[in-house]
């Protein structure tokens, strides 16, 4: 099942973004899925309010 194998990857991949995050411009490095929260004060429990293209 190659879809699987896929999903497992970028799967994977999420998880890496959470263990030093850097996911919005203050870089905060916190290690998420070990509890830690960042300079939002959100833990590995993220959540998306909005989104669209960026020109």
């Amino acid at each position: 099942m190659v879809e699987l194998e896929i999903l497992k990857e970028r799967r994977d991949i999420a998880y890496s973004y959470l263990e030093s995050c850097r996911l919005c411009p203050r870089e905060c490095g916190v290690n998420r899925l070990r509890g830690e929260k960042g300079v939002c004060g959100v833990d590995a429990r993220l959540w998306v309010s909005s989104y669209g293209p960026h020109y």
